[in-house]
């Protein structure tokens, strides 16, 4: 991979939440991303991907539907590879 995006780069808010969460990103590239949560035994649980993505990207996510507990949130493509941690708190 040629660049990295440090996981100070992208914004979930709010974290921890009811499963709503929004994904902020600047990328230094513009392109096509894909955009994956895993459970803690590793199992994708949500996977998108997004075209065209350019500076100032804002994208709102429900995960509402899972239940709550510790969550990976990976963002990669164009040599780009992040991971951030969620959590799902439904109390």
């Amino acid at each position: 991979m040629n660049e990295l995006i440090d996981a100070n780069n992208i914004l979930i808010t709010p974290n921890p939440s009811n499963g709503v969460f929004e994904v902020q990103f600047n990328p230094t590239t513009p392109g096509t991303y894909t955009l994956q949560v895993m459970n803690a035994t590793g199992q994708i649980v949500y996977t998108e991907e997004l075209k065209d993505v350019k500076s100032n990207f804002f994208k709102k996510i429900d995960l509402s539907n899972l239940a709550s507990g510790n969550y990976m949130l990976n963002l990669s493509g164009n040599n780009v590879q992040l991971k951030k941690k969620l959590l799902i708190d439904k109390q």
